[in-house]
């Protein structure tokens, strides 16, 4: 993984990189969300 090997060799603390996961994984889900939401909204026909 780029972002694990990005974290490890720049020597970020802890901290640091529990945040960058955290925007990576709300990231993730905004965009699963996005795409439920979507499709919700076309069966039903809004």
């Amino acid at each position: 993984m780029a972002v694990k090997d990005v974290l490890k060799q720049g020597n970020v603390l802890s901290f640091g990189q529990k945040i960058v996961w955290l925007a990576l994984f709300l990231g993730f889900a905004g965009f699963i969300s996005k795409g439920i939401i979507q499709l919700n909204w076309e069966g039903t026909g809004i």
